[in-house]
């Protein structure tokens, strides 16, 4: 069951701040890549700069971007599945990215992506389904189901999904519950460039790709947010 009482989507210059009042806060949703980013339990991957990188390779996904590098940043705690994308803009293209996340997860790894969301626009989709949801095109409003800042001034984007989301497919999307691990596939933030797959596993280690997440059972009650809408683009591709 998800609960939240009120919310409030926020907009001064640069920053989009939404927040819902739930059973439990999130951690760290602030705009800024704090203390919470490091440490044992966060994985951190670079994706780098390179004007030529290809755009929309789902089949193919790497490691640069065609606009501007970035961070990329993953963790959890018992009631929220948390990333982020920081850009790291260069002399000869800072102010030149647009400022937009499209994240991918998988909910049954080795599996490719099972849910996707477009964080800025507020939305939930499943890569290679134009079906389903209230208008029949595939995409259901992620209002209620998750907590999300992005600040244009710092090239930071964060957004905190509920553990319970991923274990029981609250709007009916038809996704394989998670039940062990929520695991983080492909990022195509500030450009077209697809990046993450196996490009980011060791040699003979585990398939994290850009992060590999417990999902412990939820809390009875889950905490949400509720959030706005920013600059993005649809992509409707299936993930590898």
């Amino acid at each position: 069951m998800f609960l939240s009482t009120s919310f409030r989507v926020l907009s001064f210059a640069g920053l989009v701040v939404s927040f819902g009042s739930a059973a439990r806060a999130q951690v760290g949703v602030d705009g800024s890549i704090g203390a919470e980013w490091s440490g044992p339990g966060v994985t951190v991957r670079t994706v780098s700069y390179d004007a030529g990188a290809p755009t929309s390779n789902f089949g193919s996904p790497g490691t640069t971007n065609h606009l501007v590098a970035y961070t990329t940043y993953f963790r959890a705690d018992n009631s929220f599945v948390y990333a982020a994308v920081a850009a790291n803009p260069i002399p000869e293209n800072a102010g030149s990215f647009p400022q937009f996340a499209n994240l991918y997860f998988s909910t049954v790894a080795p599996s490719n992506s099972s849910i996707a969301m477009e964080v800025t626009n507020n939305r939930f989709f499943r890569g290679g389904v134009n079906t389903g949801g209230p208008n029949n095109d595939g995409y259901y409003s992620a209002a209620g189901y998750s907590t999300w800042v992005s600040n244009s001034l710092a090239g930071v984007i964060e957004v905190a999904i509920p553990i319970s989301f991923f274990t029981a497919d609250p709007l009916g999307m038809g996704f394989a519950v998670a039940t062990t691990h929520v695991r983080w596939n492909l990022s195509q933030s500030f450009g077209y460039s697809v990046a993450g797959g196996a490009s980011y596993n060791q040699p003979n280690g585990p398939d994290e790709r850009l992060g590999l997440v417990d999902v412990p059972a939820p809390a009875p009650l889950a905490a949400l947010g509720i959030c706005g809408a920013w600059w993005s683009r649809r992509r409707r591709t299936a993930a590898a």
